[in-house]
């Protein structure tokens, strides 16, 4: 069973429904649903990102919801006159290193000091309005 823990495509093969064998190809708006683990039934995925790459081969992009949860994850892509494709997939999440965590802390409160940075000093009546220039 692969792993993925980023967006990385999923390789999808597209065959013809009547002979089982012939790849298809030309499929522009397959419809994608998935199904993690704490998942009851599947779910469509809206405007995926989808490309074909020929001789029936296509790659998936993973959404981010998808790969919101760890464990497995069940892709099923269906078209008109495909059989479906059942993906299987093991999510697993990136380890962080002490490293990464520190600048990920590091930037969050740069970002809060310098929003906190452009709040007026004195507060605004209740009521009235309080602008700040700018977020970033």
């Amino acid at each position: 069973m692969p792993y993925i823990g980023d967006l990385t495509p999923l390789k999808i093969i597209l065959v013809d429904s009547n002979d089982h064998l012939a790849e298809k190809t030309g499929v522009v708006s397959p419809t994608v649903e998935y199904c993690g683990p704490t998942m009851q039934s599947f779910t469509a995925v809206i405007d995926p990102d989808w490309v074909e790459l020929g001789d029936g081969l296509y790659l998936l992009t993973p959404t981010t919801a998808m790969m919101a949860t760890k464990g497995e994850l069940l892709v099923k892509v269906s078209a008109p006159e495909c059989e479906t494709f059942y993906k299987l997939v093991e999510i697993t999440l990136p380890s962080l290193t002490t490293e990464d965590i520190d600048e990920i802390l590091h930037n969050a409160l740069s970002t809060v000091y310098s929003v906190l940075e452009r709040l007026p000093e004195e507060p605004a009546a209740v009521g009235s309005p309080m602008n700040i220039d700018s977020a970033y």
